[in-house]
């Protein structure tokens, strides 16, 4: 996330692109710092802040959604499945509040995954490596962010 971030302050994220031609900017982020074991309140505050950026630095006008990351419910370091389960679902919560407070839209994409029944193969069909999706992966998001906004 942090790499997004700077990317943003930087200007170049967006480099290529007519701001007035900007409708939407959809942000999955999180998933690499939740599973790196940091505090799921700082990752969402970290969230915010790049909703922050986009809307000050890129477009004013921009709608901006949020997509709760997709984590595999998978062992992490010293971490068991279950608290990781648990991890997820407070960022979500704790993401969720964030947006709360600027308005925007999150889309709950964990819980597509958790009520489709992917838990027990998820890490064969949908996710690369635990954290990152693949192609399977990226469909079902893309369906689901697609079906959201009509």
């Amino acid at each position: 996330m942090e790499h997004m971030i700077w990317r943003v302050e930087d200007g170049s994220l967006f480099a290529h692109t007519n701001p007035k031609f900007l409708k939407k900017v959809i942000i999955i982020s999180g998933a690499n710092n939740i599973m790196n074991l940091e505090d799921p309140r700082i990752v969402a505050k970290k969230v915010g802040f790049l909703v922050d950026l986009v809307k000050t630095k890129v477009a004013p006008d921009v709608v901006v959604e949020i997509v709760v990351p997709p984590v595999a419910m998978i062992q992490v370091k010293q971490v068991t499945k279950q608290m990781m389960v648990e991890r997820c679902i407070y960022f979500g919560f704790h993401l969720q509040e964030e947006m709360k407070k600027r308005n925007i839209f999150v889309h709950k994409f964990q819980n597509k995954i958790l009520t489709q029944g992917y838990p027990k193969t998820q890490n064969q069909t949908l996710f690369l490596d635990g954290v990152h999706l693949n192609r399977e992966g990226y469909e079902l998001l893309a369906t689901t962010l697609f079906s959201s906004s009509k």
